[in-house]
């Protein structure tokens, strides 16, 4: 990769951490991103490195998909002078007029419109800020478990360190709380690492 892209919500995730463990990082996802080196870090910011790894490979996949489509011709070259002026068919000549919409094309319309009003925010919790719920789902833990925050601290912990992620937030603090439940008669506050050790066997 020529450059390392970074956005601005990523302070977020780095602001527990020192300066100097900000200037590791930031040099260490430089190197990762010029020729895949991995760094051996040893302070906090280990915990955060699963994060920004994650997002240098997504950007590396998606040049490179770029780069595969340009191969294949890319997009056709623009007129160089004195284009010629499309009729209104040519323009999308696919899309029919409004007055010639059937009720189904409006029909569709409107269920797009709904899909953009109801589309689901996620806010970000946790120390790492990497533990995604609804309102709604944070109403659920909030309920469900007294010590709601400590499990979210735990939840956001372990991703960052480990570099695991979940399509449920919710669900994963449930089923965690299920496998506590069951491992409580054999240690009390063991329960993590009980389940961190069954994830590991079971990859």
């Amino acid at each position: 990769m020529d450059y390392l892209k970074i956005f601005t919500d990523f302070i977020e995730v780095i602001e527990p951490l020192t300066d100097e463990e900000r200037g590791r990082l930031f040099l260490s996802m430089l190197a990762y991103a010029n020729d895949g080196t991995l760094p051996a870090l040893t302070g906090n910011e280990r915990f955060v490195w699963a994060v920004a790894r994650q997002g240098i490979d997504r950007e590396a996949a998606f040049l490179q998909k770029q780069a595969e489509n340009g191969s294949k011709g890319g997009r056709p070259k623009k007129f160089q002078d004195n284009p010629p002026k499309p009729t209104e068919t040519q323009v999308n000549p696919a899309k029919p007029k409004e007055s010639q919409k059937t009720h189904k094309d409006k029909d569709n319309d409107k269920d797009k419109d709904n899909d953009k009003e109801n589309r689901v925010v996620r806010h970000q919790y946790g120390e790492y800020r990497n533990v995604l719920l609804t309102d709604e789902d944070l109403a659920k833990v909030q309920a469900e478990f007294p010590d709601w925050k400590e499990r979210i601290e735990r939840l956001s912990e372990y991703m960052a360190k480990t570099g695991k992620v979940y399509k449920n937030h919710l669900a994963t603090i449930r089923s965690w709380a299920r496998a506590d439940k069951k491992d409580e008669p054999q240690a009390k506050n063991g329960w993590m690492r009980q389940y961190i050790k069954r994830e590991e066997q079971h990859g």
